[in-house]
């Protein structure tokens, strides 16, 4: 063999062996802690177990950051606290935010009522609503988001994650008597005298049955003596009262009375830490499992294992032990993350779980992420589910981040993250999952700097599970689609998928909008799109790039909510997403203004 073949033939093998996503995973890009796991922790904790997110701890002054450092960072305790503290942001009390008219096609409406000054990011929000729950044609919308005031503010705003309320039914979106409320210290049920502060994940769902009429927000707390997902349940009554949750910025001894005193942690653990909360309820009236709520979660365990649990509570739960013990769905698998619960509500299988997540088989062939799925059967409490082993709904080759970094051109940080949501269908069910994937291989050939050209695609199935069809909800060419969110309409039986799209014709695909897709009912076919906002936003130039972001501040999510009536025009759905469209005023010398990130909704009527 010729020297000049030989070499070639060593160069190829050394190019194919640095190509493969088993190989380039060998060192874990994960931070601190989670350097183990083969899979990446949320964004939120990400960032908290990170170096930045230790500087950020030592210097808060919120009573949680000790326990945070902890858990996280043990070897800094003894430097807690470092000065210079954050920059403090003063405490304000607003007896009204400044009224708006509508919800606005532009860049949506800003959720919270922070002020200009010396803003910090708030993202990854989740919306949900009650249908005229102000009054006739006049929605409750409700945001439950991270919140970085919790790390500058002390106890301004209790931990990491905060709710924010439209019931203002003068202004037909959201306006002058909006509020906003740190969601509070839940109990530690391992230490009588610990408080674990709500740390990220934040979800919401409202829970709009004549009997329970509530808001249920979930979120994970963690602190040095151990870890589980908050739960806690509020009447939407407190919500419509100026009495029970005052106008304006709520201060931190204001939010329990607001929110009331019904707060639990599941899926507790003293050793283990639970991540990406989903959570889903079964709106049946009848039958085994009918109006139960579902909080799928990852366990972060020893030895690099992360495992999917799934818990199941009364929907007027008041103790632990109105819920059942967390239960494994995710079966072998022990390297798992970004779990998504959903419940089939009508025909033959009404009542069944379906729990979506990804599998990091980047070690072992076939090399990608898999995209698994488990079907539970509900049980009478306090029994737990009875789940069947996963199956795969596909491996995706080309997943978005952990193992293949940003968007190229800008600091955007996608996960592959499967939602699902089941349909009722004439003659069963259809089972739809979407997920962000990379249209160009992010690592063949010579492509380490980021996915060119990601996307949103959809698996369906009308046999939960059994065979799977697979298409594209977006894919246009030189565009990035990402970070899908699903929802579906009962009324009208439709299904949306709302997504961040980057700006047509934007050379570094860093500038953003809003779009959402419907598929009608009983089809699959996905529906041009629509634009929800139309503005350009630019993720890339938050005034605080750098410090209080490990994923480009928009989270791993966004949130999304459909119901209606029977009838064309009389459904609405939310989307709540992270703009940076408004200016901050930074304090320096001299004053500066940069953009800065803020939870927002938009509102589309069909």
């Amino acid at each position: 063999m010729k020297l000049e073949t030989l070499v070639r033939m060593v160069l190829l093998l050394l190019v194919v062996t640095l190509a493969l996503p088993g190989f380039a995973q060998m060192t874990s890009p994960n931070p601190g802690i989670f350097q183990s796991y083969s899979v990446p922790p949320s964004s939120g904790l990400g960032l908290l177990a990170s170096e930045q997110g230790k500087q950020l701890l030592l210097r808060s002054p919120n009573p949680a950051a000790l326990g945070w450092l902890m858990r996280f960072h043990p070897d800094a305790v003894g430097q807690y606290p470092v000065l210079p503290m954050l920059q403090q942001i003063p405490h304000f009390t607003r007896a009204t935010a400044t009224a708006v008219v509508g919800c606005g096609t532009a860049v949506g409406m800003q959720m919270n009522l922070e002020p200009a000054l010396r803003a910090l990011p708030q993202n990854e929000p989740s919306v949900d609503f009650i249908l005229s729950g102000i009054a006739a044609g006049k929605d409750l919308v409700v945001e439950h988001a991270s919140d970085s005031r919790g790390l500058a503010n002390g106890t301004s705003f209790g931990g990491l994650t905060s709710i924010f309320v439209h019931r203002d039914g003068a202004v037909g979106c959201y306006g002058g008597t909006d509020f906003e409320v740190g969601n509070p210290f839940i109990p530690s049920p391992f230490s009588a005298t610990s408080m674990m502060a709500g740390t990220d994940n934040p979800r919401v769902l409202a829970d709009p049955a004549a009997a329970h009429k509530q808001f249920v927000f979930a979120d994970v707390r963690i602190d040095n003596t151990g870890a589980g997902i908050g739960l806690r349940r509020t009447p939407a009554a407190n919500f419509t009262s100026a009495v029970t949750c005052p106008a304006g910025s709520q201060t931190f001894l204001q939010g329990p009375t607001c929110l009331g005193p019904i707060a639990i942690l599941v899926d507790p653990s003293l050793n283990d830490i639970a991540d990406s909360p989903s959570i889903a309820q079964d709106n049946r009236t009848a039958g085994v499992g009918s109006g139960f709520l579902y909080v799928a979660d990852t366990s972060f365990g020893s030895g690099g294992r992360s495992v999917i649990h799934l818990t199941a509570c009364k929907p007027t739960f008041a103790t632990i032990a109105d819920c059942s013990k967390p239960v494994i769905v995710s079966g072998f698998n022990n390297a798992t993350q970004f779990p998504s619960v959903a419940v089939v509500q009508g025909g033959p299988n009404a009542g069944k779980i379906t729990v979506t997540y990804t599998n990091n088989s980047f070690n072992t062939p076939p090399f990608g992420f898999n995209i698994m799925m488990a079907v539970c059967t509900p049980a009478a409490l306090p029994a737990a589910p009875t789940c069947a082993n996963p199956t795969l709904v596909k491996t995706e080759g080309n997943p978005m981040r952990g193992f293949n970094g940003d968007l190229s051109n800008n600091p955007i940080t996608v996960s592959t993250i499967p939602v699902v949501a089941d349909r009722t269908d004439a003659a069963g069910q259809t089972t739809f999952v979407v997920w962000t994937n990379c249209k160009v291989s992010p690592v063949l050939p010579f492509n380490f700097s980021g996915c060119a050209d990601s996307d949103v695609v959809m698996a369906t199935s009308t046999n939960l599970g059994g065979s799977w069809t697979f298409g594209n909800v977006n894919n246009t060419l030189g565009t990035h689609e990402f970070m899908p969110a699903i929802a579906i309409d009962s009324g009208q039986n439709i299904v949306n998928i709302a997504y961040y799209h980057t700006a047509d014709g934007d050379p570094y695909k860093n500038r953003t909008i809003m779009e959402l897709n419907q598929i009608v009912a009983g089809g699959v076919v996905v529906l041009p799109p629509v634009k929800v906002t139309t503005t350009p936003d630019s993720t890339a130039g938050d005034g605080n790039s750098g410090a209080f972001s490990s994923s480009g501040f928009l989270g791993d999510n966004i949130g999304l909510a459909a119901r209606g009536g029977a009838a064309a025009g009389s459904s609405r759905a939310y989307v709540g997403f992270t703009s940076n469209s408004r200016l901050g005023t930074y304090a320096a010398a001299p004053l500066i203004q940069n953009t800065e990130a803020n939870n927002h909704v938009s509102r589309v009527t069909y």
